[in-house]
């Protein structure tokens, strides 16, 4: 993707199309793959939230979820790495907060270490890697919790409700 955005990004505004917000989720797929160096990924994270701010876009960082899929789980010694990973986004955020806003999906939608015991958050789940519809809902919603004080007609709607609008007069 680090090659890949940046590409899209420049053929948008060719077509002068600005976006205002990218919103970024990655890392799990090389850690399940085996690539564990965090500073590695981070580094690839960082030319993403980069290209996003030249674009003129502000960025929301998502930490990489949880995983627990079999065979193919994420290894237990891969599992610092994320954690790292996930410290790393968390300090862009902080660091940057001019462009970039965090949504800590890690902590926000975890993966239930006993589904029996927790079954609502085992129905986000659908097979330790991915989540279920429910899941993805869940996200949607996490999603627009973050941004919507941050969205120019949100904060526009927020100033009116709760008051009562004035009747135009008639001519």
């Amino acid at each position: 993707m680090d090659k890949r955005l940046p590409e899209l990004l420049k053929v948008a505004e060719s077509k002068d199309v600005r976006f205002n917000w990218v919103l970024l989720m990655g890392g799990v797929n090389d850690l399940r793959r085996g690539d564990g160096n965090a500073t590695r990924l981070f580094e690839g994270l960082q030319s993403l939230y980069a290209a996003c701010h030249a674009h003129g876009a502000r960025v929301l960082a998502m930490t990489v979820l949880q995983s627990g899929w079999t065979p193919r789980a994420l290894p237990a010694e891969r599992e610092p790495a994320r954690q790292r990973l996930n410290e790393l986004i968390r300090g862009a955020a902080k660091q940057h907060s001019d462009y970039i806003t965090l949504l800590d999906t890690d902590k926000l939608l975890p993966l239930p270490a006993n589904p029996a015991a927790d079954p609502a958050a085992a129905l986000l789940w659908d097979d330790g890697l991915h989540l279920s519809p429910a899941g993805y809902n869940r996200l949607g919603e996490l999603v627009f919790t973050a941004l919507r004080d941050k969205l120019p007609q949100a904060k526009a709607k927020t100033k009116t409700q709760g008051k009562t609008q004035a009747k135009p007069k008639a001519r």
